[in-house]
């Protein structure tokens, strides 16, 4: 179980450093835009 939760754990650590933040938060950015316009669309 522990070799198990260290396994995880270094997969995550790489996972996480390998991901391009400034990617993401453009595509976050993008998907709170949608939803923003719906619900203006949705207000008036």
């Amino acid at each position: 179980m522990l070799s198990g939760t260290i396994m995880q754990t270094l997969i995550l650590i790489w996972v996480t450093f390998r991901t391009d933040w400034k990617k993401e938060v453009d595509e976050a950015r993008k998907r709170l835009d949608k939803w923003e316009d719906k619900k203006e669309a949705v207000l008036m």
